[in-house]
């Protein structure tokens, strides 16, 4: 299965499905990421991070958005829906709202965020498929994000459930890396897919999606393979992007 998402491009593989010998042969076998209703129009899904409401439609039929507030993100479900956009929610927005003062990560404070949307009717943009994933959380492998430790891995997994506790039938997506997932001394139950970023640093392109695709399956996750289009070069476009250092 194939999604796309930029500043990121994603490539996902569903559990269980054998990876691609190469990226030329995912991207020709590829099949609609998520199963619509009969009937509804369906697409890979293709799109920006922030993607705007007005911007729904051709070429991009997907797009992350953050759920800054509850009411505005059912206009935007709405909105995507009559565009036949995928949705993957951030519910939790940004870090400060989800650590400790020290910054440490704080499951009791990402549950409180999550629960914004408990009840504000977000089951039937998920049973058509416009709602296609809850993004849980953001490099939770990177210790400097999380005050010098890497967020534990059984609050993803505790995470994860508990947004199934809520949706059951919403895909958990995680960004980080398989390899940092493979670390886990348990099986992944309640979460979907990894989420790995490529730039240039990590090398052949090719090889790097074989690789994390080998490893999601081996853990029974889905993947999602995106590409920081804004960060992620060498240098020899010439033109700088937003991060100090990066092109």
């Amino acid at each position: 299965m194939v999604l796309a998402l930029g500043s990121t491009a994603l490539l996902a593989c569903r559990r269980g499905d054998r990876p691609p010998a190469s990226v030329a042969e995912l991207s020709a076998t590829a099949v609609p990421a998520f199963t619509l209703p009969a009937g509804t129009p369906s697409s890979i899904p293709f799109g920006p991070f922030h993607l705007p409401d007005d911007r729904f439609g051709a070429p991009f039929t997907g797009a992350l958005r953050n759920g800054n507030d509850p009411s505005e993100v059912l206009v935007t479900l709405a909105a995507a829906r009559r565009a036949h956009v995928h949705i993957i929610l951030n519910m939790f927005v940004g870090r400060r709202y989800i650590t400790r003062p020290d910054g440490s990560f704080d499951l009791e404070r990402w549950k409180a965020r999550i629960d914004r949307f408990r009840n504000v009717g977000l089951e039937p943009y998920v049973a058509d498929g416009t709602l296609a994933g809850h993004y849980l959380l953001d490099e939770p492998h990177d210790p400097s994000n999380w005050n010098g430790l890497p967020v534990p891995l059984s609050d993803i997994e505790a995470a994860a459930a508990y947004s199934k506790s809520i949706w059951p039938d919403l895909t958990t997506f995680v960004r980080t890396h398989p390899s940092f997932l493979a670390k886990a001394p348990f099986r992944w139950v309640a979460l979907d897919a990894a989420w790995a970023q490529y730039a240039s640093r990590r090398g052949n392109p090719r090889e790097y999606a074989q690789r994390n695709a080998r490893i999601a399956q081996r853990l029974g996750l889905g993947l999602v393979v995106g590409l920081n289009v804004l960060d992620g070069g060498e240098g020899r476009s010439g033109r700088r992007g937003p991060g100090t250092g990066k092109w």
